[in-house]
């Protein structure tokens, strides 16, 4: 007698779905199977209407959960990296206030290239796992914890000073390459893979802003070095974004 066909024979045709439902999968083996419309290939007895049609509802419930599985897996990216325009616009602030001093969203930028690397990490097969989500949940967290304690520190500057003018000018300009970021994944552009490799990109720029900041004065020449960085991350991310690729 036939086996009759379940939906675990077919977990090797689906492994999203089957990691995200917890689909046992069953290792393909030499030993050969008798199944009951025999060796005819499956997608003609398919649309024969020569399988069941139980076992037909259950591929389309598979497909449903595959395509919820892949939105999640996106918001779950597109989450952090809205995280990281929220926390940038708190720097630009903080800048425009007086309340954070040039050296202080040094400090920030410095916090935030950490989170961008995390991301990059985190994202180089094109996924986050729980764990990994958790990982940059807590630094994301740390990082809004620090700005509130650097805006409340007592500490005030002057934001109209040339410095506190060019920092706020480069953290505008994490702003833009960060939504930009988000806007790729969102439509389709960017695949989850691309946005760690430009969340890389991103690591290098915020590194630079917090070499410059370092001792709370930013030099012309020093600026010009960000300017240039800043200018490579966003032709990265118009290319990334007009290649033909997209979501993975």
């Amino acid at each position: 007698m036939g086996r009759r066909l379940g939906l675990h024979h077919f977990g090797f045709l689906y492994p999203q779905a089957t990691a995200c439902a917890r689909i046992p999968v069953r290792r393909a083996t030499a030993e050969p199977v008798d199944w009951p419309w025999g060796n005819r290939p499956l997608l003609s007895m398919i649309r024969k209407g020569m399988i069941d049609m139980k076992l037909n509802a259950r591929l389309l419930a598979v497909s449903a959960l595959m395509a919820v599985c892949t939105a999640s897996f996106a918001q779950s990216t597109a989450t952090t990296v809205q995280r990281d325009v929220n926390q940038q616009r708190r720097i630009e602030d903080g800048l425009k206030s007086g309340e954070l001093t040039v050296q202080e969203a040094g400090k920030l930028e410095r916090e935030e290239s950490h989170i961008d690397k995390l991301q990059s990490r985190e994202l180089k097969d094109g996924h986050l796992s729980d764990a990994e989500r958790a990982r940059l949940r807590a630094a994301q967290n740390r990082a809004r914890a620090d700005i509130t304690r650097l805006e409340n520190n007592g500490q005030v500057s002057s934001p109209n000073s040339r410095s506190a003018k060019r920092m706020e000018a480069d953290v505008q300009h994490n702003i833009n390459q960060q939504r930009r970021i988000e806007a790729g994944l969102q439509d389709g552009s960017l695949s989850r893979r691309e946005v760690g490799q430009l969340e890389r990109g991103q690591a290098a720029v915020n590194h630079k802003e917090a070499v410059a900041a370092h001792n709370g004065h930013i030099a012309r020449g020093e600026q010009i070095a960000v300017n240039r960085a800043e200018r490579r991350q966003s032709a990265r991310i118009h290319h990334e974004r007009t290649d033909g690729g997209g979501a993975n």
